[in-house]
């Protein structure tokens, strides 16, 4: 079996060093450690770019997202290592992006350099390398946690909790499987023009919070995405009419991520639905937020888009 592994960098390329973790340049411990213990794979490697996660753009999106579309053409299977901090948001982003191809496409991460015995990196590796095997066409994560690798839909990983490396997803905060959902009106737009993501498009981001402030409106955005409280609710008083008022004013759409899959809402839905606020399905805000990022960057009829189940990212 062939699987293309490409390397990004990470936490799980990176080493310990004066104190802090830096890329070490050697990511290619993980197939190593592999081979001594297991076999018949053919890895193909290479390294896009290589960089710790935080610092990670659109820009680095596109390009690992035009390099694993090359690569699955050749291989039966991609793993792609990555750190921890937004492996979330690249995970939903392939899903998005990548998911008409048949074939299996992991991410995988560490919790510390390999080198530390606390390092699940090569149990998530090993799994990737099962889940490759299997065929389950896809973008997915593996996590190895208490003796167990599970396997999360990319598109549906939720925000990591603060001091804590575990992935959780839709629904339920546990792991799901599947992923393959076929083509997309956004994939088309990756396979037709892979260097049209216009970056200079924005969208604006906010967390519900007591009394919080309602930024100006600047030329460059282009949809607005609240994250609601848990219950999906939000605080709609005066200030937040104004806010949509000029929003609407600026032909700005504005959305809600968290505010889906209820049986019932409370009043407050009620309000900014009232207010022209549209509340998404079930949908990790990351998904959210990587989705109508894509859908501006490409000009792209957002309530439109975000309307539809484009990759399974909506979990009802």
């Amino acid at each position: 079996m062939k699987i293309s592994v490409i390397f990004t960098g990470g936490t799980i390329g990176s080493r310990l060093s004066g104190g802090y973790i830096g890329v070490s340049g050697c990511p290619y411990t993980l197939i190593e450690n592999w081979r001594r213990e297991h076999g018949g794979c053919e890895f193909d490697t290479c390294e896009p770019y290589t960089i710790l996660s935080e610092n990670s753009s659109f820009e680095h999106l596109c390009k690992l997202a035009a390099c694993a579309r090359e690569k699955s053409a050749a291989a039966e299977a991609v793993i792609i290592t990555h750190g921890t901090d937004t492996l979330c948001y690249t995970a939903a982003f392939l899903g998005l992006a990548l998911s008409d191809i048949k074939k299996p496409i992991v991410l995988v991460s560490s919790g510390c350099p390999l080198e530390d015995e606390r390092a699940n990196g090569q149990q998530n590796f090993a799994a990737a390398v099962e889940l490759a095997k299997s065929g389950e066409a896809g973008v997915f994560a593996v996590w190895y946690a208490d003796g167990e690798a599970r396997v999360h839909r990319g598109v549906r990983l939720l925000p990591h909790a603060p001091y804590s490396d575990m992935l959780v997803s839709l629904p339920n905060f546990s792991e799901t499987a599947g992923g393959f959902c076929g083509e997309s009106e956004i994939t088309r737009r990756f396979k037709d023009d892979p260097h049209g993501f216009d970056q200079t498009r924005r969208v604006l981001t906010l967390t519900c919070r007591p009394d919080m402030y309602y930024p100006q409106l600047t030329a460059d955005v282009s949809a607005v995405m609240f994250e609601s409280y848990h219950s999906g609710t939000m605080c709609a008083d005066e200030r937040l009419a104004e806010f949509a008022e000029r929003a609407a004013a600026e032909d700005v759409p504005i959305f809600i991520a968290g505010a889906g899959g209820r049986e019932a809402d409370y009043e407050s839905v009620k309000q900014y639905r009232a207010l022209g606020i549209i509340p998404l399905p079930a949908v990790s805000p990351i998904a959210a937020y990587v989705k109508l990022s894509i859908a501006a960057a490409y000009r792209m009829e957002i309530p439109a888009v975000m309307a539809k189940n484009c990759a399974g990212e909506y979990a009802e």
